[in-house]
């Protein structure tokens, strides 16, 4: 029955945000859902915010969210030298 979802305590994961929001659909919420993100200008929230945006944006770049094999593309060799950057 929720309705809302308020993010106050930014994550450095967008994934776990995503499936936060995400479980209020899985629980059957056939209604559209609405989703707050609290941010304090000039805080640390602002800049986990501005990482978060960063690495969906890198993440968009690399990996085609309509591919499912995308990721299969890299070598090993380049998994690797990918994981050293982060």
């Amino acid at each position: 029955a929720a309705s809302v979802v308020i993010h106050y305590d930014r994550w450095w994961s967008a994934a776990r945000e995503d499936q936060a929001t995400d479980r209020v659909h899985r629980i059957g919420q056939k209604l559209g859902v609405q989703v707050f993100k609290f941010i304090t200008k000039d805080s640390f929230e602002e800049r986990i915010h501005s990482l978060i945006t960063a690495k969906e944006k890198l993440m968009e770049e690399i990996v085609d969210a309509h591919d499912d094999g995308s990721l299969h593309k890299f070598s090993r060799t380049e998994l690797i030298e990918l994981l050293k950057y982060t």
